[in-house]
């Protein structure tokens, strides 16, 4: 089973997909999910997403987060 990672960088209220990743086992799917999501965390993009779900279509809740930043003043 493959296991897809997808990048979401969402800014004015458009959305942007960065191309997606395919993994072969679940763990090297994780591994890179929690690299992305490190960069999430202190980018300067307001809605910031990574997601990982399988070939079939069925998102794994628990490697899926959204990094939401507020606007710099």
């Amino acid at each position: 089973m493959a296991f897809i990672i997808q990048e979401i960088q969402t800014t004015d209220g458009t959305p942007a997909f960065l191309p997606q990743e395919s993994y072969q086992t679940r763990e090297l799917a994780e591994s890179a999910f929690y690299l992305k999501c490190g960069s999430a965390v202190i980018s300067s993009v307001p809605v910031h997403t990574v997601m990982t779900y399988t070939e079939e279509g069925f998102c794994i809740p628990e490697l899926t987060k959204c990094f939401k930043h507020e606007a710099a003043e």
